[in-house]
């Protein structure tokens, strides 16, 4: 089994000797797998690969319960025992080909005293588990895809993408940045590339500060994973979006930044807030759950998604 260091180094290989295949007049590999932009971000069919030969997850929760040491092995969502855990062990595999892409394993601790964003929720594993099972699947190269996160959490997606060889900024309030950093740390293996450069950076950001800078801009993809959590906070972060979008110029040399919102639907009236604002500087649509989402995620993970994933566009002069 190869490692992730030589499995991306054989996809670069693969790459640079088709594009020397182009330039050469030769007909290119009809499996090369494109790269993610703003034009193909919700392409994908449902195929028999990715239908009979899902991948799976299994993570294992640490931490204490009565005053005693507890360890549990899961595979099926569960936030109530997952957010109750000191620390987690999250391992995403393909079932089929582990030689063209290892295993993925995630070491994460938690802090239950910072609100919200020092624990770890639902959507991050069904992100995490989507963006893997694409890019096994040869549906979707991440390679040097610049992304921000915002709402970052303990990091588990942002991880996730950094070992698929994108370039993670991820972001949170200040006092979720120490857990990042402490998470990221715990990786290294998936947080540094090769020659020691690092793939993941953490950074604060408070939605609300209009001044703040985020390194790593501009950024092709953005990311908010189970964002949407309050009405007040919803006009937040949708300015928070759009400052980190790429100004729009039709013909211009870089293609509009992807925003994805994903969000767990607990209450409508909420996504409603964030819908009317959002549609104000916006053009939204909707990844469809059932075929461009479930068929990639775990037979543990396929049902009882009331998930909502928003594909959003910035709307031509309103970066200002």
């Amino acid at each position: 089994m190869v490692s992730h260091k030589e499995a991306r180094k054989l996809k670069q290989a693969q790459r640079r000797a088709k594009t020397a295949g182009r330039a050469a007049g030769h007909e290119v590999d009809k499996q090369d797998v494109p790269v993610l932009t703003s034009e193909n971000c919700d392409q994908g069919s449902i195929n028999a690969t990715a239908a009979d030969a899902p991948i799976s997850l299994s993570y294992t929760l640490r931490g204490y319960e009565d005053g005693k040491p507890f360890e549990r092995d899961l595979h099926a969502l569960d936030r109530w025992a997952t957010q109750a855990a000191d620390s987690i062990s999250v391992t995403i595999s393909t079932t089929t080909n582990q030689d063209a892409l290892p295993p993925l394993t995630v070491h994460l601790k938690q802090r239950a005293s910072v609100f919200i964003g020092g624990q770890l929720w639902n959507t991050a594993f069904i992100l995490a588990c989507w963006f893997y099972a694409r890019h096994a699947h040869g549906i979707h190269d991440y390679g040097a895809l610049r992304v921000c996160e915002v709402g970052a959490g303990i990091g588990l997606l942002a991880l996730a993408l950094a070992a698929l060889d994108a370039r993670v900024t991820a972001t949170d309030l200040a006092d979720v940045v120490p857990i990042l950093d402490d998470n990221i740390a715990r990786n290294p293996h998936l947080a540094i590339g090769a020659g020691g450069v690092p793939r993941i950076t953490a950074a604060a950001l408070d939605w609300g500060d209009k001044d703040a800078v985020v390194p790593g801009y501009p950024f092709d993809l953005i990311v908010a994973c189970d964002c949407i959590y309050s009405e007040v906070s919803a006009g937040d972060l949708v300015e928070c979006l759009v400052r980190q979008c790429s100004p729009v110029t039709p013909g211009g040399p870089r293609p509009a930044t992807i925003v994805w919102v994903v969000s767990e639907v607990r209450n409508e009236s909420i996504q409603q807030a964030f819908l009317e604002q959002a549609r104000e500087v916006f053009e939204i649509g909707y990844m469809d759950v059932d075929r461009d989402v479930s068929p990639y995620l775990p037979r543990e993970l396929r049902t009882g998604l009331n998930v909502r994933w928003y594909v959003m566009k910035l709307k031509p002069g309103k970066d200002e």
